[in-house]
């Protein structure tokens, strides 16, 4: 094998390692969250579809995942709403109580219930093809 050649195979393998080991972590504190400057709660109302996630080994394989934000009683809710269509076209559903800082403008979620946790389906979840087990 000549020199170039080796070279070229050295360089590859380099940047080969370099794209197998992944995120590195670094100990130490998270930077501070900023949060989004004079929002409006009001605005923020209604339905959001989600564009794409990564589900856990654990979840079913739903469609149609969109969140519903609504205002009651002056307290702000979150319904997020999932479609299962290997299972009846069961709606899956987690709800939250959102606490909304007028002085700072930022919002904190907290979970309140989930069929996630009694899924309507006693069958094995089973696993996307898409999914990678390390």
């Amino acid at each position: 094998m000549n020199l170039k050649r080796r070279i070229i195979v050295l360089i590859f393998l380099i940047f080969l390692w370099e794209s197998a080991k992944g995120l590195e972590l670094y100990p130490g504190e998270c930077p501070p969250l900023n949060p989004v400057k004079n929002f409006d709660i009001q605005k923020f109302l209604g339905v959001w579809y989600v564009q794409s996630f990564y589900p856990f080994d654990d979840e079913p394989m739903l469609e149609c995942h969109h969140f519903l934000y609504q205002s009651h009683k002056g307290r702000f809710y979150e319904f997020e709403l999932l479609l299962d269509n290997d299972h009846d076209k069961q709606v899956m559903t987690r709800s939250s109580v959102i606490r909304y800082h007028e002085n700072t403008g930022g919002i904190e979620v907290k979970r309140r219930n989930s069929s996630y946790d009694n899924p309507p389906h006693k069958n094995t979840i089973r696993k996307s093809t898409n999914r990678i087990s390390i």
